[in-house]
């Protein structure tokens, strides 16, 4: 399949959800987007990290992600922009 199949493929995926008009779908996609539904999400993968690599590891990989997060935001645009 060429890219704009695909994309064409997401676009009639994405409007069958939202633009339904379903109450079901936009409680169900309102779920999804929440940072606060994903957060049992991170628990359960930063609990499977600690359990599975040293302590060492541990701190590098939180360092590194720390790291990737702050450049993330320090050089997003702001909204004053």
């Amino acid at each position: 399949m060429a890219l704009e199949d695909w994309i064409g493929l997401d676009q009639r995926l994405l409007l069958l959800l939202n633009g339904s008009n379903s109450l079901f779908f936009d409680h169900l996609m309102n779920g999804i987007t929440s940072t606060v539904a994903w957060i049992p999400v991170a628990v359960v993968l930063f609990y499977v990290l600690v359990k599975n690599n040293s302590m060492r590891e541990v701190g590098l990989i939180v360092l590194f992600l720390a790291l990737s997060i702050f450049c993330l935001l320090y050089t997003s645009p702001s909204p004053r922009d």
